[in-house]
């Protein structure tokens, strides 16, 4: 775990927030105005305590929008601009050649137009995976080969392919079309009455482009390391050593756009995630459903300030499993023990009185 800790003082209604050991995953819920969102938006700009320092901070914004965008191949030259980039840069989203947003600044208080972005990513790197593939193909030539091994060609887009088997299973992820330059489309399949339909990203329901738009960041770590292979492949250049940075992902309100179902599935992606990859996550949220499955050791609340001078507004939901299960049998739900309001439990064993007749 990167995120060792983090401390938070007087910002806006955060008076005090501090966790001494950040879990691979946490949660914060609480209710509005008390500061999740200050929270988040203080450890991006390094309120935490980050081991190794160069950890990567990607930060997902309350406010995301998902634009309708036309891209035109043209716009798509010059170095390659990773979302991954962006959403770890100082937070600006203007500098993408042909698209203007109205609201550049990515801070909580504004419209997050990072997510429109996403089309412009996906392009360039299937800029970068064509030429490629023609210089194996020329060189082939050249060397007069008759065949070319296929099975050697990294598949660029496995990882994009395999989150969408887990969270998106309706859909397969097919490819970058770039059949008309002045309007590129990222291409789904979706198979309905036994008819196979291709649907471009932008349209794609509000739901399915957030699930992509959240884990993409991450997913290009992987999309990196393939085409990389490819790279040395296509220049017979030494292979490059495997970027092991680690990650901390901060996403503010994850279940926007999202069904229950598909709410339900995140916090377990998250966790796989998180043990297969050098990844943590922090996300604040006021969804029921994320709350019931989050662990013992995830679950914070994030309360008003009190009036007792010094007391931290984050804490712990319960000190174990079995208490936070108690708990939420008890109030009929974890969310119920977030809101605030004051829940007395008392222990300990019925005493039983016999009456002798």
């Amino acid at each position: 775990m990167s995120l060792r800790s983090f401390k938070i003082e007087n910002q806006k209604a955060v008076v005090l927030a501090e966790v001494a050991t950040v879990p691979s995953v946490m949660v914060i819920a609480g209710p509005n105005g008390v500061g999740k969102s200050t929270v988040l938006y203080a450890v991006k700009n390094g309120a935490g305590k980050l081991d190794p320092a160069d950890t990567r901070v990607i930060y997902q914004g309350p406010h995301r929008v998902l634009r309708r965008t036309s891209v035109q191949r043209r716009w798509l030259g010059g170095p390659m601009k990773w979302l991954q980039d962006l959403m770890t840069s100082g937070g600006d989203v203007s500098g993408y050649e042909g698209l203007n947003f109205q609201n550049s600044q990515r801070t909580p208080d504004n419209v997050d137009e990072a997510g429109s972005t996403i089309k412009h990513t996906l392009g360039k790197i299937e800029n970068r995976r064509l030429s490629l593939l023609a210089r194996v193909v020329d060189r082939s030539v050249a060397d007069k080969k008759t065949s070319l091994d296929i099975s050697s060609i990294p598949i660029i887009y496995e990882p994009l392919q395999t989150l969408t088997k887990h969270l998106l299973p309706h859909l397969i992820f097919s490819r970058i079309d770039f059949d008309n330059e002045d309007n590129i489309r990222c291409l789904w399949t979706r198979t309905d009455d036994a008819k196979i339909i291709e649907l471009d990203i932008d349209d794609l329901s509000s739901g399915e482009k957030s699930i992509v738009v959240l884990f993409l960041p991450l997913l290009e770590d992987q999309i990196r390391e393939r085409l990389s292979q490819f790279e040395t492949l296509a220049t017979k250049a030494e292979k490059p050593a495997a970027d092991t940075l680690d990650r901390v992902v901060l996403i503010d309100e994850p279940e926007q756009h999202l069904h229950p179902d598909l709410q339900a599935k995140i916090l377990t992606y998250m966790r796989t995630v998180s043990r297969d990859a050098h990844v943590q996550f922090v996300i604040t949220t006021h969804s029921p459903t994320i709350l019931d499955q989050a662990f013992d050791d995830e679950l914070f609340a994030l309360f008003p300030p009190s009036s007792t001078p010094g007391e931290n507004q984050l804490r712990r939901i319960a000190s174990n499993a079995e208490r936070l299960e108690a708990l939420k049998q008890l109030t009929g739900s974890a969310y119920f023990l977030t809101t605030g309001r004051v829940v007395v439990c008392i222990e300990g064993e019925p005493r039983v009185v016999k009456i002798l007749v």
